[in-house]
């Protein structure tokens, strides 16, 4: 549970930091889905918070990549399955 909680939350947060000097981190890391979650915004006129997804641009990118994610976690499951015997 440890492992997982560091490479959703810390790792995206060390690229954004490493991202503000190397442009291409920086780029990888507005994609991240921790970021994207991170970026909320409050609208002091309706107050209602403003997420990614409310947004067409938001809502494609947060698609873009869950189905990134899924492909990847699947291709690594199989790949590690494949090494193992499971009863």
């Amino acid at each position: 549970m440890t492992f997982w909680s560091i490479f959703i939350v810390f790792v995206p947060l060390l690229i954004s930091m490493v991202g503000r000097k190397i442009d291409i981190l920086g780029k990888i890391a507005i994609w991240l889905p921790w970021n994207i979650v991170g970026n909320a915004t409050f609208d002091s006129n309706t107050n209602r918070i403003i997420m990614a997804w409310n947004t067409t641009d938001g809502f494609v990118r947060c698609f873009i990549v869950g189905f990134i994610g899924v492909v990847l976690f699947y291709t690594l499951g199989l790949i590690m399955f494949k090494k193992k015997e499971i009863r």
